[in-house]
């Protein structure tokens, strides 16, 4: 059967009885007990200080903590970080604009608004799936300058020109951006923003129906864009930097227009208008759209409405071939 260890308290007080009982060396005690002689006086000490208490360890929590955080910020701080799961710094900023007692900080400021504009889950990421949830949300918040994203739709993958969704961001008036391919850095706060959703979210949101799991998605995005401090907005939440565009969403997506007397060609099939009797690649997404054309100075340029899609150099053009 196993040899039982007697508790560490007991084996201090053997020592001490080897010593003071036995007349055992503090060395030899030390060495057979297997502590320092700097040790074993302690422990010696305590004991003729103290005979009847236990040799158990004594709290080390000083006698005094003037600068230890008052009870009623550690409560606050705790409850908050129930209820959110933030860290410090947020806790603090939260928690400051609360009026509510919280340990001091740093804070830095930025710029950039981060406001949660739509969180919702999908079960397709497909072009229409897309399409029609930035179009609801046009209807909601405005029309921005410029939309930035990834490049799975974007005319990169299949060639030059732009795609069927570049197209209809620009008839919007919106300028379609698109990161660089391996970069996703390029949407860094996006990026940032996912490991967000990891560590506040996914762990209490319910996944049990789909529903549920949209509902619980939605009652967060309040709390992000009006309670949660942003490190990149001085601490502040993106409610206090964001507004909403002065562009409403038309009724309608409009059709491509050009200014009168342009000359004009229809892209083909394989994203192709002829010039020059040259084959000049537009884009797969425009097919059967109208593009402008522009020669001059020795290039020739190609324009879906105000946006410039290609130029080449007029050198470069050569009959039947795709460029």
């Amino acid at each position: 059967m196993p040899w039982e260890i007697p508790p560490v308290p007991e084996l201090r007080l053997a020592l001490v009885h080897s010593v003071r009982s036995a007349g055992l060396s503090v060395a030899e005690a030390a060495r057979r007990f297997g502590v320092s002689r700097k040790t074993a006086h302690k422990w010696l000490a305590r004991h003729d200080a103290e005979p009847e208490r236990s040799l158990a360890d004594r709290s080390r929590r000083p006698a005094k903590s003037p600068r230890r955080t008052p009870e009623e910020a550690e409560r606050a701080v705790l409850e908050a970080r129930d209820r959110f799961g933030w860290g410090p710094r947020k806790l603090h900023a939260w928690l400051a604009r609360q009026g509510r007692p919280a340990p001091p900080t740093r804070t830095v400021a930025d710029d950039h608004s981060r406001y949660l504009l739509w969180l919702r889950p999908y079960t397709d990421m497909t072009f229409a799936t897309v399409q029609a949830a930035l179009w609801d949300l046009f209807g909601d918040v405005g029309l921005p300058a410029a939309l930035l994203c990834d490049n799975a739709f974007s005319a990169r993958t299949a060639g030059v020109g732009l795609s069927s969704f570049d197209a209809w961001l620009v008839r919007l008036g919106i300028d379609p951006m698109h990161g660089r391919f391996y970069h996703p850095q390029t949407q860094g706060k996006v990026e940032r923003f996912h490991g967000t959703l990891e560590a506040e979210v996914w762990p209490r949101a319910r996944r049990d129906e789909m529903a549920h799991f949209a509902a619980d998605l939605e009652a967060w995005r309040p709390v992000y864009n009006a309670e949660r401090p942003h490190e990149a907005l001085g601490d502040e939440p993106p409610v206090t930097r964001w507004r909403p565009s002065e562009r409403r969403r038309p009724d309608r997506v409009p059709e491509a227009t050009y200014p009168a007397g342009s000359t004009l060609r229809r892209v083909g099939q394989v994203g192709e208008v002829h010039w020059r009797s040259a084959r000049i690649l537009a884009g797969r997404g425009l097919a059967g759209e109208w593009v402008r054309v522009e020669e001059r100075d020795g290039q020739v340029e190609l324009y879906y409405c105000t946006r410039r899609i290609r130029c080449l150099a007029v050198a470069e053009l050569t009959r039947d071939k795709m460029l």
